[in-house]
């Protein structure tokens, strides 16, 4: 399967899966990691938009954001890194973080 269909299937999954947890009263929180895959700043906040889901909040674990927006750990492909490092990745995930 290539990146974007990928993208975009995991995007339609978590959106349904948003609409059964806020059925239940529960809200659903990604946290991202550096391991895995979209660990890009650019891929966590492109996911966070995608779902498009109210209930679809992102967890900052701040040492993964370091991982993730400083240190670019475990990026496949070109590392992409912030030069605001985890303050300027928290300011671009503005309204979607929650716990």
């Amino acid at each position: 399967m290539d990146y974007e269909t990928c993208f975009w299937r995991v995007a339609q999954v978590w959106h349904r899966a948003a609409e059964v947890c806020a059925n239940e009263g529960v809200v659903f929180v990604w946290e991202f990691e550096p391991g895995f895959l979209f660990n890009k700043p650019s891929e966590i906040v492109r996911m966070a938009y995608a779902v498009d889901h109210p209930n679809f909040t992102v967890l900052f674990d701040s040492c993964h954001a370091h991982m993730c927006a400083v240190v670019g750990s475990r990026q496949m492909g070109e590392k992409e890194t912030l030069p605001g490092g985890v303050v300027q990745f928290a300011h671009m995930l503005t309204g979607k973080i929650g716990h």
